[in-house]
Order: C-alpha cells, then sequence, then structure tokens
C-alpha cells in the first residue's frame, strides 16, 4: 500500500493473532467478521508482518462486504486492520507535501507554545 495514499483505520482498531511461530498458507481461511459497521468509503482488509514501519499489504486476505458486516478472509495470521479509502479522494487527501508541511508546523507551534509557557511560570515563580 503507498504510503502517499490517506487511509482511516476502521474502529481504530488493529487486531493481532500471534502463535510465537510465523503461521501462513492455511489451506482453510481465518475469517474475521466484524457485525454492524457504518462506515463511508472503501473498507479493504489488510495485514502487516508486525516488523518495521506498519507497511500494510492485501497478500493473502480477501475482503466480503454485506451490508454493514465487513468479513475478512485471511490465510495467515499477523496483524489484521480494515483501512478504509475515503469516497471522495480528490476533495479529502492530502498530498504527502502539504502532510509534511502541517505537520511541521504543527510542531513549530507546538513549541512555540511551550516556549512561551515556561516563559510565564519562570516569570510568575521568579516574581511571586
Amino acid at each position: 500500500m503507498s504510503q502517499d495514499e490517506n487511509i482511516t483505520i476502521l474502529g481504530n482498531e488493529i487486531l493481532a493473532v500471534d502463535m510465537g511461530v510465523p503461521i501462513q498458507n492455511l489451506t482453510d481461511t481465518i475469517n474475521i467478521t466484524l457485525n454492524k459497521f457504518k462506515f463511508e468509503g472503501t473498507p479493504v482488509c489488510n495485514s502487516w508482518d508486525g516488523e518495521g514501519d506498519m507497511n500494510w499489504t492485501t497478500d493473502g486476505c480477501d475482503t466480503i462486504v454485506d451490508g454493514n458486516n465487513i468479513t475478512c478472509q485471511c490465510t495467515h495470521l499477523t496483524f489484521f486492520a480494515i483501512l478504509m479509502t475515503p469516497l471522495n479522494e480528490t476533495m479529502s487527501t492530502l498530498s504527502t507535501y502539504d502532510l509534511n508541511t502541517l505537520t511541521t508546523l504543527t510542531r513549530v507551534g507546538c513549541g512555540l507554545s511551550m516556549f512561551f509557557l515556561c516563559v510565564v511560570l519562570f516569570m510568575h515563580f521568579l516574581i511571586r
């Protein structure tokens, strides 16, 4: 999955199934069903091997949507999440450049706020 693509984790939940050893290429699929979820967008079942950056992949997982129910059928056990792609990607996504710019501005703003908070506290205790 491209890191430039904006995605949301449905229900803010990541499920993990760990048996202590890698389990893959199962003949019968493991079905993970989330019932009665209201969502807007395209749900896609993804997995992550638990190592390094969260590089989600759809390898070994199929997504079945039935109304408000979503079933992930996977042939391995790892970390699972249902990632949502917004319906109207052109209006609701930010480019990587814009996201990095906003992140930098947020960090600078928070840093300045913390600096002046320290100045105010220092002055308060100094004058007191």
